[in-house]
C-alpha cells in the first residue's frame, strides 16, 4: 500500500468532466484476492476490477461477460466457450487456463481462501480435503438439452450493471462444505496447491466443468466474485498481487492503494464487455464514521453517497430533491445470534430469542428511527423475490411485549445482553433502540457493543463472525447472493459456510438445501427452499428486523445514479453533466 497525497475537496472546474467520480466507502478489510474478500466495499471494488464468465444486469438477470456461451450438456457437465481477445490490464490474454488455474488456487485448502467453499459443487473439492466424493444419482449422467446461452452484453435483456460479482459468493448444498481457512493470507507454494478434478482445459478458449452432484443454481454461481479469472502473476506472487491487483474488468487500480484514505480506479482500456466505464474513473474515499459522509456530500467532497447515515434519513430527500433515491433492494437487516455456542442452543436460548423478537416494535422503528426507509420483515426474503411469504415468521415477528415477557418466567436467570455492531458501518442508534425495547419488555439489561476494526490486523466484526469468534448477538445487513430465495438462504444458513455467521446447522434444513439444489423444476425448488426457511425461522438463529431500502444521494451535476437489484450503485454509469 502507498501513502496517500492530500485528499482533494473535489474536481476542479477545468477537469470536472474527466476527473474520477468521488464516492464513499469503508476501507476494505484485507487485500483484494477475489475468493477472500470478506467485506461489502472490498467486493464492490473487486467486481469493478475483475469480471467472470457471467454477470448480473441492473435488474438481476444473468448476462454473458467473458463467456461466449455456457452450455449444460448433462446435469453434471458444463461446457464453457470464451470470447476472443479478452485480456488483463497487463496485456496477458484471458484463456481457459486463467479460469481453471484461478479456481484451483482458490479451492485449495493450503491457500486459505475465505470463500473456498464457493467451489464445493465442483468434482474434486472434497478430495482436496481428504474426503470421499459423493456418488451422483444415475440420471445425473444423462445428456440433456443445452441450457439457453446467457444474453449477450448490451442486448435488450436489461441495462448492464457494474456489480456482477459484488454480492456475497453463493455456497452450495450441504454436501462438501467444510469450513475453509478463514485467514485468507493467500500465500501458498505451488507444490501445495491441488486441482479440482472436475475442471478440464480443452483449448485456450474452451474448458469443461463437472459437478460432484447436480446443482440447479450452479450457473448463477458463475457470476460471483470467486469465479473470476486471474493472470499468471497473481498465482506466482499472490500476496503482492493482492494489494496491487490486475484484472479484466471495466476499471483498473490507479496509483496504488492509499491506506486509510482512498482507492482510485480508472477505466481499463482493454475491457471488452458490455459494462464499460462512462466516466473518468471512480475514487472510493474511506470514511471511518458514517456520520461524516452526508456533510461531505453536501460540501462537495463526495459526489455520490450510496447509503445515508441514520442522522440524515429524516432530511436527505428535502435537502437533495431529485438527487435523492429511496428504493427497495434485495437486502435485509437482522439480529444474528451465535447459535454455534452451547448457551444459545438450549431450549432456554430459543425462548430468549423468541422473547427478544417479540419485544421489538419493528414498524415504530422503521417509521421513526429510519424515517420510512425500512419495512418490517416477516421472513428472511425480501418482497418481490419468488418464495417470499408475507407472514412466514408469524407471531415471533409481531410486536407483543406482554407475550414476550411471558416466554421468560425466570427473568432473573437471564444474564445481561450485549448487541455487537461495527462502528464503521454504523448502527449504534439502531442497537440502542433494540436494547431499549428489550429492557422495557423483558426487564433484561442490554447495551451496545462496538467492535471496531483491529488497527493491527485489519480484522472487522464481519471477519470475526465468519470465524465464529463473536459470542453475542450482532446487528447485520445481508444482501442476496442471487435474485431468488436461495440467494437469501444459501450460504447464509448453510452448515460449514464461511458466510454463515450464526453457525446454524439444522439437519433437516440442510437436507432440504441439498434436495432443492438438485431439483430442476423452479416451482418445486422454490417450495423446498420455503420449507427450509420455515424450519430456520422456527429455530430463529437470526431475528428478521427490516427490509432495507437504498437511500442514495448524488452531488450537483452528477447524472445516471442508479441502484441495481442488489442495492449497489452502478458505478460504471456515473457521469457529470
Amino acid at each position: 500500500m502507498s501513502t496517500a497525497p492530500d485528499v482533494p475537496t473535489g474536481p476542479s472546474p477545468t477537469t470536472a468532466g474527466k476527473a474520477p467520480i468521488l464516492v464513499n466507502a469503508v476501507e476494505p478489510a484485507r487485500a483484494l484476492l477475489p475468493a477472500s474478500i470478506p467485506d461489502e466495499y472490498g467486493r464492490r471494488i473487486g467486481a469493478l476490477i475483475y469480471r467472470g464468465l457471467l454477470r448480473y444486469d441492473a435488474k438481476g438477470r444473468l448476462v454473458s461477460e467473458v463467456a461466449e456461451d455456457v452450455t449444460q450438456e448433462s446435469p453434471l457437465l458444463y461446457r464453457v466457450k470464451l470470447r476472443k481477445d479478452w485480456s488483463f490490464g497487463n496485456g496477458e490474454l484471458v484463456t481457459a487456463a486463467s479460469f481453471v488455474d484461478a479456481w484451483n488456487y482458490a479451492a485449495s485448502p493450503a491457500c486459505g481462501q475465505l470463500y473456498a467453499d464457493a467451489f464445493a459443487p465442483i468434482a474434486g473439492y472434497r478430495s482436496l480435503r481428504g474426503l470421499p466424493e459423493p456418488t451422483p444419482p444415475p440420471e445425473a449422467t444423462r445428456t440433456t438439452t443445452s441450457a439457453p446461452t446467457p444474453t449477450r452484453p448490451g442486448s435488450a435483456a436489461g441495462a448492464p450493471s457494474g456489480t456482477a460479482s459484488s454480492t456475497t459468493p453463493p455456497a452450495t448444498s450441504a454436501v462438501g462444505t467444510e469450513p475453509s481457512n478463514a485467514a485468507g493470507a493467500g500465500a501458498c507454494p505451488a507444490a501445495a496447491r491441488g486441482t479440482l478434478t472436475g475442471l478440464q482445459v480443452v483449448d485456450d478458449l474452451e474448458f469443461t466443468i463437472r459437478l460432484a452432484l447436480p446443482d440447479a443454481t450452479f450457473r448463477d454461481r458463475l457470476a460471483s466474485l470467486p469465479y473470476v479469472p486471474l493472470p499468471r502473476v497473481a498465482l506466482t506472487d499472490p500476496v503482492s498481487f493482492a494489494t496491487a491487483p490486475v484484472g479484466n474488468g471495466p476499471y483498473q487500480l490507479a496509483g496504488g492503494w492509499f491506506a486509510g484514505k482512498e482507492i482510485r480506479l480508472i477505466p481499463n482500456p482493454s475491457y471488452l464487455g458490455g459494462d464499460p466505464a462512462h466516466n473518468g474513473g471512480v475514487t472510493f474515499r474511506f470514511f471511518p464514521d458514517p456520520a461524516m459522509t452526508y456533510p461531505a456530500l453536501r460540501e462537495g467532497q463526495l459526489e455520490m453517497l450510496d447509503e445515508m447515515p441514520i442522522t440524515a434519513l429524516h432530511r436527505f430527500k428535502a435537502d437533495l430533491g431529485f438527487r435523492a433515491l429511496n428504493q427497495p433492494i434485495g437486502a435485509t437487516s437482522s439480529l444474528v445470534f451465535p447459535v454455534h455456542r452451547s448457551e444459545w442452543t438450549t431450549p432456554e436460548g430459543l425462548l430468549l430469542r423468541r422473547a427478544i423478537s417479540r419485544s421489538i416494535d419493528r414498524k415504530a422503528l422503521a417509521d421513526g428511527l429510519y424515517a420510512g426507509t425500512r419495512t418490517p420483515a416477516t421472513d428472511l426474503v425480501t418482497p418481490g423475490v419468488a418464495g417470499y411469504a408475507p407472514d412466514l415468521c408469524g407471531d415471533d415477528c409481531r410486536y407483543d411485549p406482554a407475550a414476550a415477557a411471558g416466554l421468560l418466567p425466570d427473568k432473573a436467570a437471564v444474564p445481561p445482553l450485549q448487541i455487537a455492531y461495527d462502528p464503521e458501518v454504523g448502527g449504534l442508534p439502531a442497537v440502542e433502540a433494540l436494547c431499549t425495547a428489550v429492557t422495557d419488555a423483558l426487564g433484561i439489561s442490554c447495551e451496545p457493543l462496538a467492535v471496531p476494526r483491529d488497527p493491527a490486523t485489519g480484522t472487522t466484526l464481519e471477519m470475526l463472525a465468519a470465524r465464529h469468534e463473536v459470542t453475542v448477538p450482532m446487528l447485520s445487513v445481508r444482501r442476496m447472493a442471487r435474485p431468488d430465495i436461495s440467494g437469501f438462504l444459501v450460504p447464509r444458513f448453510l452448515a460449514g459456510s464461511n458466510a454463515n455467521p450464526s453457525g446454524y446447522a439444522g439437519a433437516t434444513a440442510q437436507a432440504l438445501f441439498v434436495t432443492a439444489a438438485a431439483t430442476t423444476d423452479a416451482d418445486t425448488r422454490t417450495n423446498l427452499y420455503r420449507d427450509a426457511q420455515k424450519l430456520i425461522l422456527a429455530d430463529l438463529p437470526e431475528i428478521p428486523l427490516w427490509y432495507v431500502n437504498a437511500t442514495t444521494g448524488a452531488g450537483v451535476g452528477v447524472q445516471q445514479v442508479r441502484i441495481d437489484a442488489f442495492g449497489v450503485p452502478i458505478y460504471t454509469e456515473l457521469n457529470r453533466s
